[in-house]
């Protein structure tokens, strides 16, 4: 699959509450949350994925995981 769909999905799946405290503390994070276009979610994606790699949407979804138990 797709790392876009993947974080699409997971951002689809979820609110603002259920996204650990730990990766609305982190920039690049927080920018892809709180994009308000599709411009700028992209762009932010593409900051984050660069910087972060691939496991940076399995980290997100590991936490929010381990949130919901």
């Amino acid at each position: 699959m797709d790392i876009t769909n993947k974080i699409n999905r997971i951002l689809n799946e979820v609110t603002m509450k259920d996204i650990p405290k730990e990766f609305m503390g982190d920039p690049l994070y927080k920018a892809v949350f709180n994009a308000k276009d599709q411009k700028s979610y992209d762009k932010a994606l593409k900051t984050l994925l660069s910087i972060r790699g691939r496991g940076a949407v399995d980290a997100l979804k590991h936490a929010m995981g381990k949130g919901k138990k």
